[in-house]
């Protein structure tokens, strides 16, 4: 199987703006797969991370934090037409909602380096969007929002799910052939501390310092592939 080892990171982001039952964990699959994202799924996935590898800030919501596997599918396309794709993002346990936790895949698009991304907020409930990778003014990442999304949670399975048009994503080749789809990153991000970095009522998160609960340092990344059922050859 053709894979590469993730590498590990450290976020503290300035930003602007799951999840297994106990009894269906053992259900994840242990390794990633190479392939099309039309085949991708949760027994297919394109990124696996260990159980227990997060970092815990003595928050409740440990489990729901705890990266297990990613993948991007093909998604319904809109009342207009419009072609989507479904960023997939399985946590060891969603039964406990996440407040204030915010889960980014990230990954090379149309644009360059891109993200999808879902919270959870006090209401219960999760708000996607998506965007650019950008430099803040203090030089550091932000996550800057092109669009919300629309997307799901399904807490029994442990899985968040955010909507992102085919224009986000690498255009198909004219010649027709596969196009590699890079995920480079998927990670549970975690406000912590004080109640003013709380998300406010109008949805708009207040800006503060952000911390990284997981990541897929310690995971693996398998091949994505774009627009036709080939496989590309692995960079090893």
């Amino acid at each position: 199987m053709a894979r590469r080892r993730a590498l590990a990171f450290v976020v503290t982001a300035l930003v602007a703006g799951a999840t297994l039952s106990p009894a269906a964990a053992t259900d994840i699959a242990q390794d990633c797969v190479d392939g099309p994202v039309a085949q991708a799924s949760a027994q297919r996935p394109a990124v696996v991370d260990p159980a227990g590898d997060l970092t815990d800030y003595g928050a409740v919501h440990r489990d729901s934090v705890d990266l297990r596997t990613a993948w991007v599918g093909l998604g319904e396309p809109t009342a207009d037409g419009t072609t989507q794709y479904t960023f997939n993002i399985q946590v060891q346990d969603l039964l406990l909602h996440p407040v204030n936790a915010t889960y980014y895949v990230v990954y090379t698009g149309a644009r360059g380096a891109q993200f999808a991304a879902a919270q959870g907020y006090p209401d219960g409930t999760f708000r996607f969007r998506y965007g650019n990778i950008e430099t803040s003014v203090t030089g550091g990442r932000l996550y800057a929002q092109t669009a919300t999304a629309t997307g799901r949670a399904d807490t029994t399975a442990g899985v968040i799910t955010i909507d992102v048009p085919a224009t986000e994503l690498p255009a198909k080749r004219a010649d027709g052939k596969a196009v590699r789809l890079d995920i480079t990153e998927v990670t549970s991000n975690i406000i912590v501390g004080s109640p003013e970095r709380l998300p406010t009522p109008d949805g708009v998160p207040k800006q503060g310092f952000v911390y990284a609960a997981d990541s897929v340092a310690n995971g693996w990344i398998c091949n994505s592939v774009l627009h036709e059922d080939e496989l590309v050859e692995s960079e090893n």
